[in-house]
């Protein structure tokens, strides 16, 4: 099985091919540009603030892209996945009209609710039982980390094609393999205009919210699939960062739904002036690995959650470190 999957990892070009991939990928980059010149006529514009790591306004949702690749491959492939695509345009249009005026807080959970609802319906999940209720609150919980993570150049494109690319290797239902491989491509499209020293769009939250469904969707599935609840740390390195930061912002005595910039990659880009696209690889890279030993070593849940627990530990000093060489812990 592992040789198999190994041998995959040699075939891009037949797979890509085969799967009509670079077709998707002449028709996203064009739906792209199409969209960056509508955002530049209606002044769809994300303007910094005291909490942005950017200092001049960029056009915000690019990351249209991913709910256009996925709306794409669904009518090619006879809307395979219907209830996730209905759960991935709710979140896309609130988070879209939320992009360019502000809603209330209560419509915007609301849908998120439906379009979770939605997802765990699509993976036969949606049934009453003890974990049903954790299960919500983990899967709203991850759309808000990817949002509250897409800060900085590169981040969220790199970062999620460091999960997907490991889960595309050794994915063995076509199907998926086929829904994984679109939004891969769409990703690419939106780094080449997002990863660069000066972007010209940022993903918006239509982005990282519907990529984050559909990554949760990847790897969801292959625990269905497996019945391994290790995939979930396929999601690492953002998990930890998430969650120790919302820890420090609690101790701190802070609002934790308010915006800030005490994520690690944060204090590395503002505070420590390190290039936004050497921190965005550094979180994928550290992820990439990570899964790629996870999907082809399969080590045991020990093991798996031995490794997770040293990672944890060493972000916490690193942040400490970090935190002491700037000066203050009621840094804003």
């Amino acid at each position: 099985m592992q040789g198999d999957r190994f041998i995959q990892m040699f075939k891009f070009n037949e797979i890509i091919l085969n799967n009509g991939l670079i077709l998707y990928l002449l028709i996203l980059f064009l739906l792209e540009l199409a969209y960056l010149k509508i955002a530049d006529y209606y002044n769809i514009i994300d303007k910094p603030n005291a909490r942005s790591s950017h200092t001049i306004p960029i056009i915000r949702g690019g990351g249209i892209v991913f709910v256009l690749g996925f709306l794409l491959w669904s009518a090619v492939n006879q809307f395979a996945y219907p209830y996730l695509l209905v759960g991935v345009l709710l979140a896309a249009i609130i988070s879209f009209i939320d992009d360019i005026k502000a809603l209330p807080s209560i419509l915007r959970f609301g849908v998120h609710i439906i379009s979770v609802a939605l997802f765990l319906f699509q993976l036969g999940l949606l049934q009453f039982s003890w974990w049903l209720l954790p299960l919500f609150i983990l899967l709203i919980g991850i759309k808000n980390a990817y949002n509250f993570m897409d800060g900085i150049n590169g981040i969220t494109g790199f970062y999620s094609l460091a999960i997907f690319i490991p889960f595309w290797i050794t994915e063995q239902d076509e199907l998926l393999k086929g829904f994984i491989g679109v939004a891969m491509v769409s990703l690419v499209v939106f780094l080449f205009f997002n990863a660069r020293k000066r972007a010209k769009c940022f993903a918006g939250d239509i982005g990282s919210i519907s990529i984050a469904l559909m990554v949760m969707f990847a790897i969801v599935h292959r625990i269905i699939e497996t019945g391994n609840y290790i995939y979930m740390l396929a999601l690492l390195v953002y998990g930890i960062d998430s969650i120790f930061t919302i820890a420090q912002r609690l101790f701190q005595g802070e609002n934790i739904f308010k915006a800030h910039r005490k994520h690690l990659y944060q204090y590395l880009v503002n505070e420590f002036k390190i290039p936004h696209l050497l921190v965005s690889g550094i979180y994928a890279v550290l992820q990439l690995l990570f899964n790629f030993w996870l999907l082809m070593a399969e080590p045991s849940i020990n093991i798996a959650l031995g490794f997770a627990l040293l990672f944890g530990v060493s972000y916490m000093l690193l942040k400490f470190v970090l935190h002491k060489r700037i000066g203050h812990f009621n840094y804003n």
